[in-house]
């Protein structure tokens, strides 16, 4: 079965749903490692056996120069990691010289396994990497809601949506929403919110995408044990927030 999880107050507080609409949950762990370190030596890295990884990919990123004597600007792409997958494509993982990341796509199973695949993944990038510290948590959870057509407000589903004036059209055809907010009750914690509509898999369906990103600034020892006690607080966090985003209506089409 699977689980959206639970949020930290409320009537809701142990939402299990068995049609959790997550596509894809994301932990982030940002470093600084030694000035040393190159990105090749993160192309080896022994995963532990959570899933059948293909050949790596680079991951690069752009990088722009500017030459102030001749007034010319230029760009190139230099590796800064490595992009592992697995046969299933249910498993991505992210070894760069700025951080780690391991991602699940759909089916997601529950926060217990990923957070359990998640520690022992960093255990084997800290063995190659050697961190120098953590600067920076983050946990992302995209979903997908189905709802089903016809309906006659979107408010019937979603309780975060943007304000359309009554003099302007109120049949929407498509929206875009970001809010981006500080975490007031988590130390230099954000959150960022994307809302919109997106492809539908089905005609009899409208597909709103929900996409959560709480994440923390930080200074912490590679293997100090308040690392996963802040990603839980994280976590708990996206719950509550997810769960104030939604309906008891919405709640019904995933249980």
């Amino acid at each position: 079965m699977n689980s959206a999880d639970a949020p930290l107050t409320g009537t809701h507080s142990r939402q299990v749903y068995s049609r959790a609409p997550i596509l894809e949950a994301v932990i982030d762990i940002g470093v600084r490692l030694p000035s040393s370190s190159r990105a090749d030596m993160l192309k080896d890295i022994a995963w532990p056996d959570i899933g059948r990884f293909g050949p790596p990919q680079p991951r690069v990123r752009a990088a722009i120069q500017l030459d102030g004597a001749s007034r010319t600007i230029t760009a190139q792409q230099e590796p800064d990691g490595w992009i592992f997958s697995d046969e299933t494509q249910h498993v991505v993982l992210q070894a760069r010289l700025d951080g780690f990341a391991l991602s699940r796509l759909a089916p997601y199973d529950r926060w217990e396994t990923f957070q359990e695949s998640a520690k022992a993944c960093w255990k084997a990038y800290c063995d190659t990497a050697k961190p120098l510290d953590i600067v920076r948590l983050a946990l992302r959870y995209v979903n997908r809601l189905d709802l089903p057509l016809p309906f006659d407000d979107f408010r019937e589903y979603l309780q975060t949506y943007p304000e359309v004036a009554p003099a302007l059209p109120q049949v929407l055809s498509s929206f875009v929403f970001q809010l981006q907010a500080p975490l007031t009750d988590i130390e230099s914690g954000m959150l960022v919110l994307h809302e919109g509509i997106v492809e539908s898999p089905r005609p009899d369906t409208a597909s709103i995408l929900l996409d959560i990103d709480v994440f923390q600034t930080v200074t912490l020892p590679a293997d100090a044990n308040e690392l996963w006690h802040a990603i839980e607080a994280l976590h708990l966090k996206k719950n509550e927030i997810f769960e104030a985003c939604i309906t008891d209506k919405a709640r019904a089409l995933i249980r």
